[in-house]
């Protein structure tokens, strides 16, 4: 009888250690019951970079007194140039003509550049000027393929991304054992993720859930997709730009009352266009994103100006760079 009493009671032990604690249900299951929870699923996100350029053209303008500029007298003009057809070497010419009749007036001056400018266009299609509404238009996502700002595609890079499946909820809850009871302790984050799950069956052994102890961490795992949340990506990249260098060669032969220096850089409008494709049909070397694809959203960015020269080419070796200053004569 002894006997048969301990063997009950082995088999009762183990009948009660080897009930599950939690079962956990699908969306779709009818006799849902339980805690919601939602788990991490794949996807490939594609990123496709554009950036759309141009020349910005600037005329400074000062009085100077003792050689030094004089802060509060300084007048600035931009004109903004159609990249393709920028040219140093006229641009510095239109330069020079603006700073022959800078005893007029900085305003004379600044038209007299632009003039220039307008014909170099006319004649040579060289240093065209961007109007203003074509800007704002060229600048605008609607716009598929820019005329006047040079576009160029800068990088199209594809990656397996995790996301939290917020279309699939899962139901978990804690399972009566044959003999006895169980209390259990489910946590949820503010994301709706599973972050904690421990039951206490028969009061008398608090048993966390963890794959040394139990594997019910790992069966969730392995069955639903559970992940760690992953910490926030940090964005590392930064444009790299070239310092902008000043077109200036000063001339000391005679005092200065006036200057005008002209500088040129290169400005863009970075444009990122993601979309994201499903894990069993998506590749990691996707054709690059296009404008006009309904289903890709875009962000923009404006980067950092720099210098807009370009290396001299054998035939431009006649190109220079100057800035000027005069004395006007005496009344």
């Amino acid at each position: 009888m002894k006997r048969f009493l301990c063997l009950l009671t082995t088999m009762l032990l183990l009948m009660m250690g080897c009930s599950p604690t939690f079962k956990v249900y699908d969306a779709d299951k009818a006799d849902l019951k339980g805690i919601p929870f939602y788990t991490y699923a794949t996807n490939i996100k594609q990123d496709t970079v554009y950036s759309r350029s141009w020349i910005v053209a600037t005329l400074v303008y000062h009085t100077l007194k003792d050689d030094e500029p004089v802060p509060e007298s300084k007048r600035v003009a931009e004109y903004m140039i159609d990249a393709s057809t920028y040219d140093s070497s006229s641009l510095a010419d239109a330069h020079k003509a603006s700073t022959d009749i800078l005893s007029l007036g900085y305003n004379k001056a600044f038209d007299a550049f632009k003039t220039e400018l307008v014909s170099l266009c006319k004649d040579k299609v060289l240093n065209c000027l961007i109007p203003p509404s074509t800007m704002v238009s060229e600048l605008d996502a609607a716009t598929k393929i820019p005329v006047m700002l040079e576009q160029q595609l800068v990088s199209n890079s594809s990656m397996r991304v995790d996301y939290i499946d917020y279309s699939s909820p899962r139901y978990i809850n804690t399972d009566t054992p044959w003999f006895g009871k169980t209390d259990g302790t489910i946590k949820v984050n503010e994301k709706g993720l599973l972050t904690e799950a421990v039951s206490k069956p028969d009061n008398t052994k608090l048993l966390e859930l963890v794959p040394d102890i139990f594997p019910i961490k790992d069966k969730l795992i392995d069955r639903w997709g559970l992940k760690e949340e992953p910490a926030a990506a940090v964005d590392t990249d930064a444009e790299k730009m070239m310092i902008p260098q000043l077109m200036s060669i000063l001339d000391d032969s005679a005092k200065p009352a006036m200057s005008l220096i002209l500088e040129t850089k290169s400005a863009n409008q970075l444009f990122t266009l993601t979309k994201y494709h499903k894990l069993s049909d998506g590749s990691l070397n996707n054709s690059p994103i296009l404008f006009d694809d309904v289903k890709a959203s875009i962000a923009q960015k404006s980067a950092t100006s720099a210098t807009a020269e370009k290396p001299i080419k054998d035939e431009d070796k006649k190109a220079y760079k100057l800035s000027a200053t005069i004395t006007p004569p005496e009344s």
